[in-house]
């Protein structure tokens, strides 16, 4: 009996999940924005610079970001970071940061990088939201702007993604509509041209503000999670998750019912947190002490869990498995929970 015991101990010790983990970043640094990068994850801070947390263990030296980092766009090496309150993004390649100016009305908030023309050189999306379009900035111009308009029809904001969600070898982008029920999915014919995906834009619940790409029930086709926030920390009655499903053939079927609610639920990444093979999303709940964790499924996102982190998260990634959050008023990154 004693034997039996000892033996539920060891099991249920292995089963808990690890303590969360404080990684100290530079003093004075104020984290803003994370983005994963392989096993490593980028920070961009208030302070005008950028870190890479290598392994979720070594912080690198700081690297000049431009003022006022607002959002990251990670991709074969390269770091782009979208200025806010500027009239440029920063492109940081190695340690060498280049300064982009473009036309983006009132200035930038969302940035992603992706080879839109298939020439081998990445292109950068920046929002114009003031003027509901996109700006592109080709790699074989050497990102000069003032950049090439892709009108959307309504407020691409906080965040554009970059990746093939229809399978046809060419890179799409997907951005929130702000002030709308919508999310575009925008199909790229890969000469550096866009168009709305038939049906686009979709419903996406109350005030899609944020968005990710990832296979949320494991039919290997990228579907969307959504971050639902109304853009004031005091107006979340409507906050959560939703998502768009990819039925694949250039269809997609809209969820607008939230799944779960949110708390300030600005901030979302995904990735397989509890390493079934199917992608799970997470978004942050930056009114109080937690993040949500809507774990995917066959059948699509379903159970969820809530973390424990730091006061106010905002900033938040997937990274090997593992969940990074951050707060701006905190130097330092928070390792809460993954495999």
């Amino acid at each position: 009996m004693q034997r039996f015991l000892v033996l539920l101990v060891l099991l249920g010790a292995a089963a808990a999940p690890p303590p969360p983990k404080r990684i100290a970043l530079p003093r004075g640094f104020q984290p803003t924005a994370l983005a994963a990068m392989g096993n490593d994850v980028v920070v961009a801070g208030l302070n005008g610079q950028v870190v890479i947390v290598r392994d979720l263990a070594r912080v690198s030296a700081p690297i000049a970001a431009g003022a006022n980092p607002s959002a990251l766009g990670v991709a074969g090496g390269l770091i782009a970071v979208a200025n806010h309150e500027t009239d440029y993004v920063t492109l940081i390649e190695g340690t060498v940061p280049r300064t982009l100016r473009l036309r983006s009305r009132p200035h930038p908030h969302a940035v992603a990088i992706g080879d839109f023309d298939r020439d081998g050189k990445p292109d950068l999306a920046v929002d114009s939201w003031g003027e509901n379009r996109i700006m592109l900035l080709f790699g074989r111009d050497g990102w000069r702007g003032p950049g090439t308009p892709v009108d959307v029809g309504a407020r691409p904001y906080w965040t554009i993604t970059a990746a093939d969600v229809d399978g046809d070898g060419n890179v799409d982008l997907v951005t929130p509509n702000y002030g709308t029920t919508k999310v575009s999915i925008l199909l790229g014919d890969g000469r550096g041209h866009f168009a709305h995906a038939p049906g686009s834009p979709f419903d996406a619940g109350p005030c899609p503000f944020a968005a990710t790409v990832a296979d949320l029930n494991g039919d290997h086709r990228p579907d969307i999670a959504v971050a639902n926030f109304s853009g004031h920390n005091t107006d979340t009655a409507n906050d959560g998750l939703t998502w768009i499903r990819n039925d694949g053939a250039r269809r997609f079927t809209p969820f607008a019912r939230r799944i779960v609610t949110g708390n300030y639920s600005a901030r979302i990444a995904a990735g397989d947190l509890d390493g079934d093979h199917v992608d799970d999303v997470v978004f942050t709940n930056a009114n109080g002490t937690t993040a949500t964790v809507v774990y995917g499924s066959p059948t699509g996102p379903r159970r969820t869990a809530s973390l424990a982190t730091m006061p106010h998260p905002h900033g938040v990634a997937v990274v090997g498995g593992r969940v990074v959050v951050a707060k701006e008023e905190e130097d330092a990154l928070l390792v809460v929970a993954g495999r």
